[in-house]
């Protein structure tokens, strides 16, 4: 095997184990070597170079700039022919990262696992010439129709990971039998998993997704999914709630995995470069027309630091609302409607919510009195994962919610109290205008909620309606409506 006229770059922090590496390169016959101790000196160098070097063998672990970004620096700039990986990581961490510098689109000899060896080098490096003489990029993508006839194809009973390794299978492979139909069906079975409410992302199949043991997580899924449809004209519409729901999908800066930190990378800094491309300069404008109103408008420069928010009156009736870019790039807009209007039927926006009243002392049957106690039911089902939900209930004011402790308080009405669901409450308020319950984790499915109340006055009592709410998602929210109270004396 003909080593000798590759020409290698070899970026490596640690001075010792870069020292052994050209070493080993000398040995295998390799004379047009060059190194760099960090990223910023790699780039630098390359940029200089006459010609692009045939492989840069790049350690991940570099400080400042990391190995995933400089490879992506290097794919974005055309700087190599190939790139090789060599790690201390987890050869299952090593081999994500591999597929996510082939998603940068750059060639891709292999992994190399420290310690350095000549025979590892010699493998991995031996794959440039072998694909060359192959004609094909890469050796390992060559899918052939033959290799689906060992495996039964049923996506709709795949893990979500899995569904999109079968979806980017299915684009990079024309010849496949059936591949139009296929493609078109993994495409629907991605959309009907996919749960968009508002500014949020997550998949119906969430709580089966955390394959932990193969480095995938719904965190991971997301991110995959808006890199694997951002050239796919058909997705074209979603991508920018794509790319908003996984950033929503962040927690204190951050997604669950290292590993979905490196898929998010690789995915925003594509989805930038397909959308973002040119900044945004000037000011937009906002334009509502129609209704018997004055038409309402807006004009202002977009902050670069944060977004712009701008509260307009809707008017009466039918309205159009126009937005105008008047300067450079393409900024995005969210738009929410805000509407104080008496409900009058439930409404569902990602959970959908029940209430039940049962008594438990009632003086007068068919009719509250003043001193009753009844309990309370709340049946809820979410529709997707979700952080941090509040469960707001109101009660007729001057009732009291029992459960609390305090003196005269009934221990034996609130014994029948009852919950179900893979979730509780992390903090309760029992206050005197309704009960409410802080959820830190709702996953998806059915719970219930029950609590009791005693009726201390008497009165016609008009109620708020029942609400169930993400605190940092309100657009996922449930209401249902609550009929007016009457107690006697």
């Amino acid at each position: 095997m003909q080593l000798s006229g590759l020409s290698i770059m070899v970026v490596e922090d640690h001075n010792f184990q870069r020292r052994v590496a050209l070493r080993l390169l000398k040995e295998l016959g390799l004379t047009a070597l060059s190194e760099a101790a960090d990223g910023k000196t790699a780039l630098a160098a390359l940029e200089k170079a006459a010609a692009p070097p045939d492989v840069v063998l790049v350690d991940l672990d570099l400080p400042e700039m990391d190995g995933i970004e400089f490879i992506g620096h290097v794919a974005s700039r055309k700087l190599a022919r190939a790139v090789a990986l060599t790690s201390a990581l987890d050869p299952a961490l090593l081999n994500t990262v591999q597929g996510m510098t082939r998603a940068y689109g750059l060639r891709v000899l292999g992994v190399i696992e420290k310690p350095l060896t000549t025979a590892k080098l010699a493998e991995v490096l031996g794959a440039f010439h072998r694909a060359e003489e192959a004609q094909v990029i890469e050796p390992d993508l060559d899918v052939q129709p033959a290799m689906l006839d060992s495996i039964e194809v049923q996506p709709n009973l795949w893990p979500t990971s899995a569904v999109i390794d079968w979806y980017l299978i299915l684009k990079r492979t024309p010849a496949l039998p059936q591949r139009d139909a296929r493609l078109a069906q993994a495409g629907q079975i991605l959309r009907a998993r996919l749960n968009l409410q508002g500014t949020t992302l997550g998949f119906s199949t969430e709580r089966a997704d955390g394959w932990w043991w193969l480095m995938t997580s719904p965190d991971v899924n997301a991110n995959r999914l808006l890199l694997a449809t951002l050239d796919d004209p058909a997705w074209k519409i979603d991508a920018g709630r794509l790319a908003r729901g996984a950033l929503g999908r962040q927690h204190r800066g951050h997604w669950d995995t290292t590993t979905a930190n490196a898929w998010g990378v690789v995915a925003l800094k594509r989805f930038s470069e397909t959308y973002e491309r040119e900044p945004v300069t000037g000011q937009a404008n906002l334009v509502v027309t129609g209704g018997a109103g004055t038409p309402g408008s807006w004009t202002g420069t977009i902050p670069a630091d944060k977004p712009a928010t701008v509260l307009q009156g809707w008017p009466q009736g039918r309205a159009t609302l126009t937005l105008r870019q008047l300067g450079g790039g393409k900024p995005w807009a969210t738009v929410q409607s805000l509407a104080a209007v008496p409900l009058a039927a439930p409404l569902s926006s990602g959970y959908r919510i029940a209430r039940t009243i049962t008594p438990i002392e009632q003086k007068v049957k068919g009719a509250w009195s003043r001193g009753d106690v009844y309990r309370v039911h709340l049946d809820i089902d979410a529709q997707s994962d979700m952080t941090w939900v509040v469960v707001d209930d109101p009660i007729p004011a001057g009732a009291s919610v029992l459960g609390s402790g305090l003196g005269r308080d009934s221990q034996i009405a609130t014994a029948g109290e009852r919950r179900t669901g893979w979730t509780w409450p992390a903090f309760e308020e029992r206050m005197h205008t309704g009960y409410r319950a802080y959820y830190e984790f709702v996953p998806k499915g059915r719970f219930t909620v029950e609590y009791t109340v005693r009726l201390n006055n008497e009165g016609r009592f008009a109620l708020p309606p029942t609400r169930v709410e993400a605190m940092y998602a309100p657009e996922m929210f449930g209401e249902s409506p609550n009929a007016a109270w009457t107690v006697q004396p």
